[in-house]
């Protein structure tokens, strides 16, 4: 009995952490993704039986009209995400219809989504059921890349490029925001208080980042602090998820997931 309490505590956690990931700070960058690997993907696989990337949805099988990239933002989101944009919809049509005809750069769209107050939350079992199991905003990047890498390297050029881009700004949007987290958890690690400074990502969103040299400066007495902090800093990069803060491990997570798709699609992208 003890142990099947154990298991399903287990279960439950491990459905916590893949819970809402969604980050609207990084919308601009994560739909973009999405929507850019949905493209390369109907482009690619013409059997409508075999798309993975929202299959039955945007269009409909039976329409052979392209789905607009608001119009896929809407069909993969929750009632709850709809409904919440629902007032300023036209607003955000706006937004994501100069993205797609090149009016914007990615940047500038991130920002205007953000400053209109998009709401974003996924509907796995549309975006991407092969997850629906596991859903999380991780598995979701991995298996879209996956798509993308398993074409050839002078395929879809255009697609792939974007898609790099995106996991770039959604990459230090997610740095960013994590920033909350992780200055305390290195504190914490290496025993100092840590210097700090303003900061912006590339689509101004501002945060605060921590300054290792000045620390180092300001407790002198402690040998090597620069180089502590630097390899306690790569040990909680790379550490396994942990359940004392969820959305702490979560954001490590889609952060290592852009990490390792970056270098994977950069491979396949001429």
């Amino acid at each position: 009995m003890k142990r099947l309490s154990f298991l399903l505590l287990c279960m439950l956690v491990q459905l916590l952490v893949g819970t809402v990931e969604a980050l609207n700070a990084a919308a601009g960058a994560e739909t973009t993704y999405f929507y850019q690997a949905f493209l390369l993907e109907r482009e690619h696989v013409t059997d409508a039986k075999r798309h993975l990337i929202a299959p039955g949805w945007c269009p409909k099988p039976k329409d052979n009209a392209k789905c607009s990239f608001a119009e896929f933002v809407k069909d993969i989101s929750t009632r709850r995400a709809n409904e919440a944009n629902e007032e300023n919809w036209p607003r955000f049509k706006e937004i994501f219809d100069n993205a797609e005809s090149g009016n914007t750069p990615l940047v500038e769209t991130s920002k205007n989504l953000r400053e209109a107050g998009f709401k974003v939350d996924y509907d796995q079992n549309r975006l991407y059921p092969k997850e629906v199991k596991s859903p999380s905003v991780s598995n979701t990047i991995r298996g879209m890349r996956g798509i993308a890498t398993a074409t050839k390297t002078n395929k879809y050029p255009d697609q792939k490029r974007k898609m790099i881009e995106a996991l770039e700004l959604k990459r230090e949007v997610r740095r960013a925001d994590n920033m909350k987290w992780f200055i305390p958890k290195l504190e914490e690690a290496t025993g100092v208080k840590l210097a700090t400074n303003p900061a912006t990502t590339p689509d101004g969103l501002p945060y605060t980042t921590y300054d290792v040299d000045a620390t180092a400066k300001e407790n002198e007495g402690i040998k090597d602090l620069a180089q502590k902090i630097t390899t306690a800093a790569e040990t909680l990069r790379n550490a396994k998820k942990t359940v004392d803060n969820l959305d702490f491990a979560i954001h490590q997570g889609v952060i290592r997931e852009a990490d390792l798709s970056l270098s994977e699609l950069r491979k396949k992208c001429p």
